[in-house]
């Protein structure tokens, strides 16, 4: 793979990451299965299951009935992207969301967080589609030396 190959799959991936972001954001469920994930594609969410969720179906099913009636705004940032062959790349991406729930009309209940580490974590398959979505927190990256 050629340095300007490479740095088009980077990009192609944070496009794919962003429109993820857009799709959740806007409850496209119909753009998540046919541009963002892999049919095959899973979902780790600790904080939820032991085990992912698997299958592009499953995956929507439980981010909809999640997401509910709440509005959502996802900000992805600074992306550290390895390509692992020219298939394959892993990524590790900061991320920032305000929820807000529409439970009562006087007052919604608004959360927000902001991670200074690394959220998601993806291995992208045939760049196209994502094939692996981990949201456990991860520690920081180690510096070099």
């Amino acid at each position: 793979m050629t340095d300007i190959e490479r740095l088009l799959a980077i990009e192609e991936i944070k496009r794919l990451k962003s429109k993820y972001f857009y799709c959740l954001d806007h409850k496209d469920w119909t753009a998540w299965k046919t541009d963002v994930f892999a049919s095959d594609a899973s979902l780790y969410v600790p904080e939820v299951q032991a085990e992912p969720f698997v299958g592009i179906d499953t995956i929507i099913s439980w981010v909809s009935a999640s997401a509910g009636d709440q509005v959502s705004v996802h900000h992805g940032h600074m992306p550290c992207i390895e390509i692992c062959s020219p298939d394959t790349a892993t990524g590790i991406w900061a991320m920032e969301d305000i929820l807000a729930c529409r439970r009562t009309v006087l007052r919604p209940t608004v959360h927000l967080s902001t991670w200074l580490r690394p959220l998601s974590r993806n291995l992208c398959s045939r760049f196209g589609r994502l094939a692996h979505q981990n949201n456990a927190s991860h520690p920081p990256l180690r510096e070099r030396s």
